[in-house]
C-alpha cells in the first residue's frame, strides 16, 4: 500500500549529524583555539584533560549544562599549604576554585564550574587560569617570612619632673 503524501507544511524531523558537537565539545574546541592548541581529533562527551604545568586539569559537563573544571592534588602536593581549606573562604569571584578531599584517595580536589551557556573563549580562559593558579599556590612551598615586630609587652613610662 503506498504512503499518503505528507501534509502541506510538514517537514520530517532532521536527523542529527554525527559531526554535530555538543555544547561541551564546542566549549573545549573554543578553549583549545583560544590557547593556540589544535582541537582534539576525537573527544568523548564526558571528559577532556589539559596539562597545565605540573597539573592535569580535567573538563567535564557536570551537572548537565555546567562546565566543570577540576584538578587533583596528591596529599604530598597539598602539604605545602598548611591549610588548603582556606581556599574555601568567601569570594566575589564566581570562578574561584573550591577544594575538598576525596574520602577514597585522600587526594585534594580543586574544582570550579560555570554554565555552559556563558562559556565563551574569554570565560573559559579565566576559569582555567583560576584553577591552575590556585593549584600552583596550593603546591608551592611557603616562602619564609621575616618575623613581624611583636614585642611581648609595651610599657609606657611616666616620669615626673621635680623642680
Amino acid at each position: 500500500m503506498p504512503r499518503p503524501p505528507p501534509a502541506a507544511g510538514f517537514h520530517p524531523p532532521v536527523q542529527e549529524e554525527k559531526n554535530m558537537s555538543t555544547p561541551f565539545q564546542h566549549a573545549v574546541v573554543e578553549l583549545c583555539q583560544s590557547l593556540s592548541l589544535p582541537p582534539p581529533d576525537q573527544m568523548d562527551d564526558s571528559l577532556f584533560t589539559l596539562q597545565v604545568g605540573e597539573h592535569a586539569v580535567h573538563l567535564s559537563e557536570q551537572p548537565a549544562r555546567q562546565l566543570l573544571m577540576f584538578c587533583c592534588l596528591s596529599p604530598q602536593q597539598a602539604q605545602a599549604d598548611p591549610s588548603p581549606l582556606r581556599q574555601n573562604l568567601f569570594s566575589d569571584d564566581p570562578l574561584k576554585p573550591v577544594i575538598g578531599q576525596s574520602a577514597h584517595s585522600q587526594d585534594w580536589v580543586l574544582w570550579n564550574r560555570q554554565p555552559l551557556a556563558h562559556c565563551d573563549a574569554a570565560a573559559l580562559q579565566r576559569q582555567l587560569e583560576r584553577i591552575s593558579d590556585c593549584a600552583e599556590r596550593c603546591c608551592r612551598a611557603p616562602e619564609p617570612t621575616a618575623p613581624a615586630f611583636a614585642p611581648q609587652a609595651l610599657r609606657q613610662r611616666h616620669a615626673r619632673l621635680h623642680c
